[in-house]
């Protein structure tokens, strides 16, 4: 038995956990991380490092077993591994995953005086903000981010093996579609700052990108979530009320469900109306 075999395995059983929506099975899946954690600690040959832990508090995360991941981290600073953004992001997303989006943002604010923060790692807060329900946070976390989009702002990269989800992300960090995504989910459709945020989404070239109405009036709605589509239909007819009104015509938004993929607002029957104002 070796750390690398340990690790594998240990990684392995976070995929299931994570693909699994049996709540039996994530816990039996973390049942079983964590006696292979407690052989490699009483194996004196087998010292955990930096990605044990994390794919340790991956499963922690996928079977709702937040405080075994706070743990993890604890055991992590306490050893001779360096702490850094993976096993950081890790217990972060754990948490998220419980509803803890206060230990969440807390680890955040740690993580930012220590090894320092980047782009998967506002993301795993996003996600965890959301999950919480937390509009005003949420809020604030984006227009962190987007300012520091603005100024291109760079972190050191300190992890010495960092894992593929953080290629060509440690350094710039800015908003992207995930961002956004998490975020529209998070503000209540009347919120004011929906439209807020994806006007600088927008400007930043997240979605709709210059182009985005061609010559026929249609608009690509495609592969939006709802908050995404319902804002960019807001934005668009705000964008182009006085042209349709001069031009005397129409827009149409291509959804890419059903009726040949194409919705025209101006054909919203009452029922549609109804179930936006009960959102």
């Amino acid at each position: 038995l070796t750390v690398v075999a340990c690790n594998a395995a240990i990684s392995a059983l976070g995929k299931a956990a994570n693909k699994s929506e049996d709540v039996a099975v994530k816990r039996v899946i973390h049942a079983r991380a964590k006696e292979l954690l407690e052989k490699m600690r009483l194996d004196a040959s087998l010292t955990m490092d930096s990605f044990t832990y994390s794919s340790a508090m991956t499963v922690c995360g996928a079977a709702g077993e937040w405080k075994d991941a706070l743990q993890l981290l604890d055991a992590m600073k306490q050893s001779k591994c360096r702490l850094n953004k993976v096993a950081y992001t890790s217990a972060i997303t754990a948490c998220g995953k419980s509803g803890k989006w206060e230990e969440a943002l807390r680890l955040f604010k740690e993580m930012k005086q220590t090894v320092g923060v980047d782009q998967v790692s506002y993301n795993a807060l996003v996600a965890a903000l959301k999950l919480g329900k937390q509009e005003d946070k949420v809020y604030e976390v984006w227009n962190e981010m987007y300012q520091r989009s603005k100024t291109h702002t760079t972190t050191p990269i300190r992890n010495s093996r960092p894992s593929s989800s953080y290629k060509n992300k440690s350094q710039t960090i800015h908003p992207d579609i995930i961002t956004l995504t998490n975020v529209l989910s998070t503000l209540s459709p009347n919120n004011p700052n929906s439209d807020t945020v994806f006007a600088q989404a927008v400007s930043r070239g997240i979605v709709l990108k210059h182009n985005y109405l061609d010559s026929s009036h249609e608009v690509d709605l495609s592969g939006m979530s709802r908050s995404v589509a319902r804002c960019a239909v807001r934005y668009v007819l705000n964008n182009l009320r006085k042209d349709l009104v001069h031009d005397g015509c129409g827009v149409t938004f291509i959804t890419g469900v059903g009726g040949g993929g194409r919705w025209d607002p101006r054909r919203r029957g009452r029922k549609e109306e109804e179930e936006e104002e009960e959102e």
